[in-house]
Order: structure tokens, then C-alpha cells, then sequence
């Protein structure tokens, strides 16, 4: 009864619960070789482990999100620099209310870093002004992993 129960189980469900999964559609396009995670799991997850968190927000029919879905998804550096991130993927509506998660505005895609304490890392950018957390390519986002990682070792 309990194994049953489990099965039914869609992904979706499991990421409610907290799961973590790899390769399944939480990845949303975004790198299904990279362990994506809820954000409520996450905070925990940084908190124990010590490492940073990463949130991608995104909207399903954002034309800038869907040009940096591909390029993000494919990149070695990202991938392999997400291994020392907790990798958390959220869609526009998944975005809590706080003013940290729209620091200067609630465009998209907005990439945001947060320490191991869970409070935003708000001096890590792109160099625009007006968007901050906006990143319209990849290597500017693994070279602000790469600053994320140095600043809190």
C-alpha cells in the first residue's frame, strides 16, 4: 500500500516535499545534469553543508529566459561550478514575496546568490545599473560563481 502510494508520487510532488532531483523536468531546461532543488529544501541544504544558493527566476514564456535557457544549460563551467552551489529554479510564480528575491525589480531572468546563512548577496551582479541580476550570458554568471565561492572561502 505504501510502495503504491509512493509511485504515484509526480515529480512536482516530490519537489513540494523537498526533494532533490537531477535530470527530471525540475530542471525546467535549465541543466538537467545539475542537482536543482526546492527552495524551501535549499535554505536547509545550505545551512547544513555550508555552500552558497543560486536561484534562477524565470518565466515559461520570458523570450530573454528561453535565449538563456539553452547556452546556461549546455555550459561545462556552470555545470561543473554548480557543484559547490545549491541549485535552486524558480518560475515567476514560485518567487516569494520578500523584497530580497526582487532586489531592484521582478524581471526576468533574474539570478540571485545567497550565502550560507540565506541572506542575499546583493554586491555580486552583472554591471547594469538599471538590472542588476539580469544575465544575458554565461560566462558573466560563472564568473560571479567563481566570486561567489571565493567571498565566502
Amino acid at each position: 500500500m505504501v510502495f503504491s502510494s509512493i509511485l504515484n508520487l509526480t515529480v512536482p510532488k516530490l519537489i513540494g516535499l523537498g526533494a532533490v532531483v537531477a535530470g527530471s523536468s525540475i530542471a525546467r531546461g535549465w541543466g538537467e545534469s545539475i542537482k536543482w532543488t526546492s527552495l524551501d529544501e535549499g535554505k536547509a541544504m545550505a545551512r547544513r553543508s555550508s555552500k552558497p544558493i543560486m536561484v534562477v527566476i524565470h518565466k515559461n514564456k520570458c523570450p530573454a529566459c528561453n535565449d538563456l535557457k539553452p547556452k546556461f544549460a549546455i555550459d561545462s563551467d556552470i555545470q561543473n561550478l554548480s557543484r559547490h552551489f545549491v541549485m535552486v529554479n524558480l518560475e515567476t510564480d514560485e518567487v516569494p514575496k520578500s523584497s530580497e528575491f526582487q532586489p531592484d525589480g521582478p524581471y526576468v531572468p533574474r539570478i540571485l546568490f545567497f550565502g550560507p546563512d540565506c541572506k542575499l548577496i546583493s554586491d555580486v551582479h552583472n554591471s547594469d545599473k538599471a538590472q542588476k541580476f539580469l544575465y544575458n550570458e554565461v560566462n558573466d554568471i560563472a564568473d560571479n560563481m567563481r566570486q561567489v565561492l571565493n567571498d565566502i572561502n
